[in-house]
């Protein structure tokens, strides 16, 4: 699989040297649904209802218990009936949680909620899985 980095903020948003290969990233699948690059230091990569959280400063797939990939549902979207993954996919039980805050509710940068205003300021480059196509990206 192959990926774009999209900035808009750039001229032009797409760089000559992308497509590039999604093998690049240590421990991360190809066949990707989507990722992005946040501002707390971390890509998010997500496939087939799960998501890895690659550390941007060691370049490798943060190592966490329970490990990574991760169920989004429970994880990245706070759904409590969803189990936690890990090795007893256990269901949430209110403890603290490192992607999650004692109270069950979903923490955010800068300590927001998701239901607060957040911008997309937050999101810093959008990375787009290319899939097998061979054909030059046209800026």
């Amino acid at each position: 699989s192959k990926f774009w980095r999209y900035d808009p903020t750039a001229k032009p948003p797409v760089k000559n040297a992308y497509p590039k290969q999604i093998s690049n990233w240590e421990g991360v699948p190809n066949d990707l649904d989507a990722a992005l690059h946040y501002t707390n230091g971390y890509t998010y990569f997500f496939k087939k209802g799960s998501y890895y959280r690659f550390n941007d400063r060691t370049f490798s797939v943060d190592i966490a218990d329970p490990p990574f990939p991760r169920p989004a549902g429970y994880w990245w979207f706070g759904c409590r009936s969803e189990t936690k993954g890990g090795i007893t996919g256990e269901q949430h039980n209110n403890k603290h949680d490192d992607d999650v805050n004692g109270g069950g509710r979903r923490l955010w940068p800068q300590g927001r909620r998701r239901s607060d205003d957040l911008s997309d300021d937050d999101v810093t480059d959008l990375i787009m899985d290319g899939g097998e196509s061979t054909e030059d990206l046209r800026v």
